[in-house]
């Protein structure tokens, strides 16, 4: 199982961070997906188009052997593997980690990376007791039922992040703050009856400890 740098750098913000919760400390990775969750947030990366594991550069005499059943990475284990590996590189595959099976030394499942002079491993933990969640149970049902009426909001990354950046420079209170976004309700069905959209403009509201945040997110499209 080859796992791309990206998938794990996108999944690592939501792992959880309490040490009594140690299986949600950690990303499960199994063949083409990559998922983490802190129990307000879960996260699924799938690979559209994964590396076969025979592409992983591992020497002419390797000690591991592909493996694709799943596992835990510990956080700090995902940490050290994105470092280890570049963002921006000519061979993509350098950009990826190879979770395999030791052939000796107990048949431990690891994950390594490489920059084709040396290799980095680490021993992981098979999930073998599903400790954790299966977040196809908490997946709402509109996202895989296309007859269940729903609201589709699509704003850019460049939207949300200049909001985010408006709510950390103000007097934002103790806590997590929140933010609350409103939209207007679709008619019931568009004139030739197939989806609904409207085009129109979102609204948040975030209130601080002096300052009350009210932002317009353009453009926005609802369907």
């Amino acid at each position: 199982m080859i796992i791309r740098r990206a998938a794990l750098a996108a999944a690592l913000p939501a792992v959880a961070m309490d040490d009594t919760r140690y299986h949600l400390a950690a990303v499960q990775c199994s063949p083409g997906l990559v998922e983490s969750t802190n129990g307000h947030l879960a996260i699924r990366m799938r690979d559209r188009a994964p590396f076969p594991a025979e592409d992983f550069p591992l020497g002419e005499s390797p000690d591991v052997e592909g493996y694709d059943g799943t596992v835990l990475i510990p956080a700090d284990v995902v940490a050290t593997t994105i470092k280890a590996l570049p963002a921006k590189i000519g061979m993509p595959i350098l950009s990826t980690a190879f979770v395999g099976r030791q052939t000796m030394n107990g048949q431990h499942v690891t994950i390594t990376t490489t920059d084709l002079q040396s290799r980095q491993t680490s021993v992981l933990k098979e999930d073998e007791n599903a400790r954790f969640p299966d977040l196809a149970r908490v997946v709402p049902a509109f996202d895989t039922d296309p007859t269940i009426d729903r609201v589709t909001v699509c704003l850019s990354r460049a939207v949300l992040e200049t909001l985010l950046k408006a709510m950390k420079a103000s007097d934002q209170p103790k806590g997590d703050p929140t933010v609350t976004f409103t939209l207007p309700l679709p008619s019931p069905t568009t004139p030739d009856g197939h989806d609904r959209i409207v085009d129109s403009a979102l609204t948040a509201k975030w209130t601080g400890n002096e300052l009350d945040g009210w932002a317009v997110l353009m453009p926005c499209r609802v369907r």
